[in-house]
């Protein structure tokens, strides 16, 4: 018996458009499902969609380099090194085009007694006027193709790409700068980890932490990016550098977490105590609360998990420790 072959489902396009325009989600989830649709259209359909201004342009491109194969990644590199340029002047030209079919449409009168040169100044100086008004966009789409291309990148590209993760670390634009932190994390070295700590604060929240992670994750001396990490003002931040102390030697940890108990933050000495008693024994643990409440001054939090530690019965411990 054979089988049917696979049924590939159909959006209609304008219902798709129509609610991913009038969606709840924010500005980022939008585009991941704009993208997401565009994805299923065809080559030439996308090919077609491409423009520089107006539109979804910057998601068309994504979707087809996500799609495309090694030239996908060599057009990307052409076009972050040009700015842009060809899909630039390709949209210049297309605009022309326009102008000048609807100058003829509307003005025939004019269009059959000026001669060529004059019918071309003509376009051009509605072409200026155009860009005019347009020019406080240009920025902002710039912005948003580079970000694209940089996540062509990270799906179709090789280790000499992350120049251009180096190049745009810092470009304070959220979209750009993770994209350049995914695009170091896959291709970057060992001591880019500190630099992209200090860009983890142009991202937002979840993001933030990725950042964090993937320079956890690159550098080769975890004590020294968990200080990089606890020195951060971002507590999401700080409380990732403790937990990368849990795979370091007792003495390197407590150097690094022992100044933490008189943090001003609840958050950060909790976990810098509970991190701390990992690598104690009962023993230690009983001489550091005598230390620490005779120091003229304590954190009544950190007393508490220390002597909770030590006496408090097993099922409380665990009912705690699956609370916090």
């Amino acid at each position: 018996m054979k089988s049917r072959p696979r049924r590939r489902w159909k959006v209609d396009e304008a219902l798709a458009e129509e609610a991913i325009q009038t969606s709840d989600l924010d500005f980022h989830a939008s585009g991941e499902l704009q993208l997401a649709y565009l994805r299923n259209l065809s080559r030439e359909q996308l090919e077609d969609r491409l423009k520089w201004i107006g539109g979804d342009g910057w998601h068309v491109y994504a979707a087809l380099g996500l799609s495309g194969g090694p030239k996908a990644a060599q057009r990307a590199r052409a076009d972050l090194d040009s700015e842009f340029a060809e899909i630039r002047e390709e949209h210049h030209a297309m605009l022309r085009e326009a102008i000048e079919t609807a100058i003829i449409k509307t003005r025939p009168a004019l269009a059959q007694h000026v001669e060529r040169p004059q019918l071309e100044e003509l376009v051009e100086q509605k072409l200026n006027e155009h860009f005019e008004s347009y020019k406080n966009l240009d920025p902002f789409t710039l912005k948003r193709f580079q970000a694209a291309a940089l996540r062509v990148l990270c799906e179709r590209g090789e280790p000499s790409d992350a120049k251009y993760g180096r190049m745009l670390l810092f470009a304070n634009e959220h979209d750009i700068v993770l994209q350049a932190v995914r695009l170091l994390a896959r291709f970057g070295e060992s001591d880019e980890a500190p630099r992209i700590v200090d860009a983890a604060g142009q991202l937002y929240f979840e993001a933030r932490r990725e950042a964090a992670e993937a320079a956890v994750t690159l550098a080769e001396d975890k004590v020294a990016i968990a200080r990089v990490l606890i020195e951060n003002d971002d507590n999401s931040l700080r409380q990732l550098g403790i937990e990368v102390m849990e795979g370091v030697e007792s003495k390197q940890s407590i150097e690094v977490l022992l100044p933490l108990l008189d943090d001003n933050s609840d958050s950060i000495r909790a976990a810098a105590i509970d991190q701390l008693s990992k690598h104690m024994k009962p023993k230690g643990k009983r001489t550091m609360i005598d230390a620490y409440s005779q120091g003229g001054y304590y954190f009544y939090n950190v007393i508490t998990r220390l002597d909770r530690g030590l006496y408090a019965p097993g099922w409380l411990r665990t009912a705690v420790a699956r609370k916090s």
